[in-house]
């Protein structure tokens, strides 16, 4: 008889033990004005998902990224904890929340844009590279400062999220309230791995200004990813039965 087997294993191609992420939030003069929500008081948004963008030049070691769907149930799920809740029937919602999920490459790609992942956008946070103060008035942390700008040489993961008023989007206005910029650079772990990661990390901080960028370092804890091998047919062998004992011939 037939059965029909594979080959299994378990990749252990990643080997870093932490995720080193990085948030920074800007926020307008608009979004300073709306108080972030609570699980007891939450808002209620409008997603708007843009999907997986390759931002420079793309690995071709990388294995393809989780589903848009994948991506989008999961950071509903996380929000939610916070107090952001998908619009529904009946609902009032407040914000249209732009969802957009890659990588983006150091080298190939204009240094603005490596730039604003790491450290937010100039126009809410001001010049990073002054020799005075930051702009929270603390002292400018020049080692913190020379290694975010070490990671921008590099190829990052990415997810950004931006909340806009939802009344002026109805009217075709983009009233940008906040930003969120959430990154970590891509060796050492798959895209799919850390992007949990990333946005469970970021989550606690939405609607929330960062005067500087916050670098986490999280544990990691790998859930356990099965390679399938090609599948073959394996003949086992018929093993004689004896007669039994009062069968006739």
């Amino acid at each position: 008889m037939g059965v029909v087997r594979a080959n299994a294993s378990e990749d252990v191609s990643d080997q870093s033990d932490t995720v080193d992420v990085n948030v920074v939030i800007d926020m307008t003069d608009a979004g300073r004005k709306v108080p972030p929500p609570t699980p007891e008081q939450p808002v209620y948004y409008l997603p708007l998902p843009e999907g997986f963008q390759k931002v420079g030049y793309a690995p071709f070691f990388q294995r393809p990224p989780p589903t848009a769907l994948e991506v989008e149930q999961f950071i509903e799920k996380e929000f939610a904890a916070q107090g952001y809740r998908v619009m529904v029937h009946g609902s009032h919602p407040t914000l249209a929340l732009d969802l957009v999920w890659g990588y983006m490459d150091g080298a190939t790609i204009p240094p603005g844009w490596m730039h604003d992942l790491i450290y937010g956008h100039l126009g809410t946070h001001g010049p990073w590279d002054t020799h005075t103060s930051l702009p929270d008035g603390k002292p400018m942390d020049y080692r913190l400062s020379d290694n975010l700008k070490q990671l921008g040489k590099y190829g990052r993961y990415y997810v950004i999220v931006s909340a806009f008023d939802f009344q002026d989007w109805l009217h075709h206005k983009a009233t940008l309230l906040w930003r969120a910029h959430i990154s970590t650079i891509i060796w050492g772990h798959y895209f799919d791995q850390v992007l949990p990661i990333m946005v469970t990390t970021a989550a606690p901080m939405l609607g929330r200004e960062t005067s500087r960028p916050q670098s986490v370092s999280v544990p990691f804890v790998p859930t356990g990813r099965v390679v399938v091998g090609v599948p073959y047919v394996k003949t086992d062998a018929v093993q004689p039965v004896a007669p039994a004992a009062n069968a006739k011939p």
